[in-house]
């Protein structure tokens, strides 16, 4: 764990890789600190960052101290690479909704800091978790009673078939 913890403190890819084969926790924090995606996060050390969630590291896991998660640091950072592996932790599933300490989700963070690219990230992100949830909602073979007619798709699905079909369209012209 020694070995592991000064690897990622001197952002040390061949070490942290040995160590993560030798049966490293990409979890464990040490002496109290972040654990390793999120100390890796806040000291830009993005490829580190992306070899502890390609070896399983907890994307959700958040400090002991003020419940910073990873979305939140990311979401402070006003850069090409932190939006980069913001988009790499959404697509793993990062939760949107989680609160700090003091209450506030990624997108409020992003929004304080005027991180506009972090905030447009974090909205869409949002916005296709509740169209998801609104296409669960009209699935005929669901359960819930949402009072959508299970017949007719909601008006967002019927834009984005349409959208497919016009680009089709451009697509057989260029051809």
């Amino acid at each position: 764990d020694v070995k592991f913890w000064e690897a990622i403190r001197q952002d040390n890819l061949i070490e942290i890789y040995r160590a993560l084969q030798c049966g490293a926790d990409p979890d464990q924090a040490h002496d109290g600190s972040f654990p390793p995606l999120l100390y890796a996060l806040e000291h830009d050390q993005y490829a580190a960052a992306l070899l502890l969630i390609y070896n399983d590291a907890t994307v959700d896991i958040q400090s002991d101290d003020c419940n910073t998660s990873a979305l939140h640091i990311l979401a402070r950072k006003n850069s090409d690479d932190a939006c980069c592996m913001l988009l790499c932790l959404l697509k793993r599933h990062a939760n949107l909704n989680v609160k700090d300490a003091s209450g506030k989700t990624p997108l409020d963070i992003a929004v304080e800091a005027t991180n506009g690219t972090a905030a447009t990230i974090l909205r869409i992100a949002m916005l296709s978790d509740e169209f998801e949830n609104v296409r669960v909602q009209a699935d005929p073979t669901s359960s819930s009673s949402s009072g959508l007619n299970p017949n007719q798709p909601p008006r967002k699905e019927k834009l984005f078939k349409r959208h497919q079909r016009i680009l089709k369209k451009l697509a057989k012209k260029i051809k």
